[in-house]
């Protein structure tokens, strides 16, 4: 029979347990607070603060906070385990919806680390740039393309030939992981390719921005990446950007040839009768286009799908007369809105205008995938013969360590006995 105080005792320890599990649950259940952040994750060189702002900030709400990811100092393992760590702890600071956008290494971070959490409600979008379908890839393209525009540029040596060689795709990320940036990395461990194959059925926009000629990560791997996506039914799209720059590709504020370069605009004939636009300038404000371009459809997608509310108004330049933004055109244009909009015309001094509310056209960005499963098939092949090639490493390593400890064993063990012997024989 109970007695009556323990009877108290064990009513209140019940209650005081349930009332915790509630307190508990509502914890983590709580309403998420809908006051969107930026969770900006750089590639491997994170000390550049002006990237927030000329990168983030230049396609997210300027007035949405942007929070730096960092990443790990010395142990960089491009995307892997160590970047990881960071990201997901910066996810559980912030308890608040986000967009999380990831720069090289940091976009193989954050599609890894999303590809192990891509339930979690706080996570609005996903904007990646540059990014890393896979680190070995990503090494045999550097050493093909950028090394030889450091050769040209700053006078390294040229070592690219060695991407041509035979067999060169398996092991160069290992002569890279010689050097101390790459230690940490494991040539058959876990890549973004891999990881996205978790990433099902989301509806959150998942945005790859490449650019089409980038020197160090093959754009080809972003189409890969896009149809890993888009088979397995998340809602991907794929803004592909004509540049030769890895990085920074929606980036149009800070270097428009017209705002920045004017000087660049116009050359002398060798007759002198008259100026004619450089080839410099038409190339510069092409690549600014493609840019602008890039970042206005960044922006409309993050638009449709709610998460930003600006009203920044297009601006697209007549290819013949390549004119620039003009504040005052922006006026004009306010002030003759509903007449416009009325005359269904969007033609102001021969230049296109439109703002961000109007309807953009997302099939544009969102291709078949089919059309590069080929992409895919030939980088998920490379990487099954990474993760053989690992397998086998790890078990060469493992008989190679076996065999240096039999030996170190018997080798102890005859010394031990003939120093007994020598014992005995005294």
């Amino acid at each position: 029979m109970i007695h009556l105080r323990n009877k108290k005792f064990l009513f209140c320890l019940f209650v005081h347990v349930n009332f915790w599990h509630i307190k508990m649950y509502a914890a983590d259940h709580k309403e998420i607070d809908q006051e969107l952040v930026a969770l900006a994750v750089p590639g491997m060189g994170d000390t550049a603060e002006w990237l927030l702002t000329d990168s983030l900030h230049c396609h997210i709400d300027p007035n949405i906070k942007v929070h730096k990811v960092c990443t790990p100092g010395f142990f960089k393992d491009l995307g892997q385990n160590y970047c990881q760590k960071h990201l997901f702890d910066a996810l559980k600071k912030f308890k608040q919806a986000c967009i999380i956008e990831g720069w090289s290494q940091g976009g193989a971070t954050t599609l890894q680390c999303f590809a192990q959490d891509s339930k979690n409600p706080h996570i609005k979008g996903i904007v990646v740039t540059g990014a890393l379908a896979s680190g070995n890839s990503a090494i045999h393209h550097t050493v093909r393309h950028l090394i030889p525009i450091l050769a040209s540029e700053f006078g390294y040596p040229d070592i690219s030939f060695i991407a041509n060689v035979p067999g060169s795709d398996y092991f160069l990320p290992y002569i890279a992981k010689l050097l101390p940036p790459f230690w940490f990395y494991s040539p058959s461990g876990t890549q973004p390719i891999d990881a996205i194959e978790k990433i099902h059925n989301t509806k959150i926009p998942i945005i790859l921005t490449h650019g089409t000629r980038d020197p160090q990560v093959s754009h080809n791997d972003a189409l890969a990446m896009y149809y890993a996506l888009r088979k397995n039914g998340n809602n991907a799209y794929l803004v592909s950007v004509d540049v030769d720059k890895h990085i920074f590709i929606l980036d149009d504020d800070y270097d428009d040839p017209d705002c920045h370069r004017a000087h660049s605009m116009t050359c002398v004939t060798p007759d002198r009768k008259h100026e004619e636009i450089s080839p410099a300038y038409l190339a510069e404000k092409a690549d600014w286009n493609a840019r602008h371009q890039a970042k206005l459809a960044v922006q409309g997608i993050l638009k449709h799908h709610g998460l930003i509310e600006a009203e920044e108004i297009r601006v697209h330049p007549d290819e013949t007369v390549q004119r620039a933004f003009n504040k005052k055109m922006f006026a004009e244009w306010k002030e003759r809105k509903d007449e416009i909009r009325e005359n269904q015309s969007h033609i102001v001094d021969g230049i296109e205008l439109y703002d961000i509310n109007d309807q953009i056209a997302l099939s544009k960005y969102q291709p078949d995938h089919m059309l590069y499963k080929h992409h895919y098939d030939a980088l998920r092949s490379k990487e099954n013969t990474h993760k053989n090639i690992g397998t086998v490493v790890t078990i060469a390593t493992l008989i190679g360590a076996a065999i240096l400890a039999k030996t170190i064993h018997t080798k102890y063990t005859k010394r031990v006995k003939k120093q007994a012997t020598n014992h005995d024989s005294l």
